[in-house]
């Protein structure tokens, strides 16, 4: 079986910094293959046909470094896109000059641009008791991977406590490539 029209999710870490209440994660644990282990996976699956890959956790930005090494490798690797879903926290911009030129897509998950919506989703840092927004943030994100070329996106999980709102106009202020709902 070729693995070419596929997109392999990577999910190389399980842990997170939030609590969402609809995450598909049951069970949070914090081991972690060791990086040749993760990149023995990767071309593994490269050299079966697979032709993109997406990173995702947990929060991937957790582990910045072991991320970046992974974006390298995966170009390296021969996989045509790259990408990473965070859900925006503690991505910093620094990260972009290091290891920018090896994403082509950065997904960011935005529920709502509403903080105490975000905090009742469980979009809030474990243990923290005040709300956060992270509109700036996101609008940072976007702004930096215009000026790289990277491609991004946006995803939104619709609940109870967001169906009303209306997000579009602050996704189309992002330039999104695509808006996964």
């Amino acid at each position: 079986m070729s693995l070419s029209k596929l997109a392999i999710n990577f999910h190389f870490t399980r842990v997170c910094n939030f609590n969402c209440v609809f995450c598909f994660h049951t069970k949070k644990t914090n081991f972690m293959l060791t990086l040749p282990e993760q990149i023995e996976i990767m071309k593994q699956a490269r050299n079966e046909g697979a032709e993109k890959i997406n990173f995702a956790g947990g929060e991937p930005f957790l582990f910045p470094d072991r991320l970046g090494q992974m974006v390298k490798a995966a170009k390296s690797l021969g996989y045509r896109s790259v990408s990473i879903i965070s859900n925006s926290s503690v991505v910093r911009p620094k990260w972009f000059n290091d290891y920018g030129k090896y994403v082509d897509i950065m997904g960011i998950s935005c529920d709502s641009i509403d903080p105490i919506v975000n905090f009742n989703h469980g979009r809030n840092f474990i243990g923290c008791k005040k709300a956060i927004s992270l509109k700036n943030k996101i609008e940072l994100l976007s702004r930096i991977c215009r000026d790289r070329n990277i491609m991004f996106k946006i995803n939104t999980v619709v609940t109870q406590l967001n169906k009303n709102e209306l997000l579009s106009p602050f996704v189309n202020t992002l330039n999104a490539c695509r808006w996964k709902i």
